[in-house]
């Protein structure tokens, strides 16, 4: 028990250092991924003309508020999965891929309304600094419904099954190899 819950830990902790230290790189691909032929620089610079260097880290708070409880899930869904396939590492890389799979999944589906957040503030306060988290899941909800935030949830979840999978499978594998349970 005390292993899980310092796992959980340490998935929550690297979670929020990734997605925070990424943040300002991800900012500017969604400017880049919805501007018409917009280049990387130009979106840097639309970016820090709206709100200085602090815009980089627009929609931080809701990255953070949904990434501690997905890495949560995540981590405990792989824990819980282990030990219920009682998976042996010299034998059960589908069992492991398995575990990876359901992992990602739970992840994804307190990530992918969080992403859907996050990217919409990082183009709104582009136009105006002053818009909240509120605001705009507002408008979300009340223009395109609650569907709205899990629009990408297949895509999402297509692209981290294999990533989950595998990060699993070579995780325990290594795991095994090095001596480490």
């Amino acid at each position: 028990m005390i292993g899980t819950f310092y796992t959980i830990l340490a998935g929550i902790a690297a979670g929020m250092g990734e997605h925070l230290f990424m943040l300002p790189v991800d900012n500017v691909k969604t400017h880049c991924q919805v501007g018409k032929r917009i280049s990387v620089l130009h979106a840097m610079k639309k970016i820090y003309r709206s709100g200085g260097l602090s815009n980089f880290y627009s929609g931080s708070s809701v990255v953070l508020m949904g990434c501690a409880p997905a890495h949560a899930i995540f981590f405990s869904v792989y824990e819980k999965a282990l030990s219920y396939f009682q998976c042996n590492p010299e034998t059960d890389v589908v069992k492991f891929a398995m575990v990876g799979a359901m992992s990602s999944m739970f992840h994804d589906l307190i990530m992918t309304p969080t992403e859907t957040l996050k990217q919409r503030m990082q183009l709104l306060r582009s136009e105006n600094s002053l818009i909240s988290i509120r605001d705009v899941a507002r408008k979300i909800y009340q223009s395109e419904g609650f569907l709205a935030y899990y629009r990408s949830f297949p895509i999402n979840y297509a692209m981290n099954l294999p990533f989950g999978s595998l990060i699993v499978v070579l995780n325990e594998k290594l795991k095994h190899s090095f001596g480490v349970k």
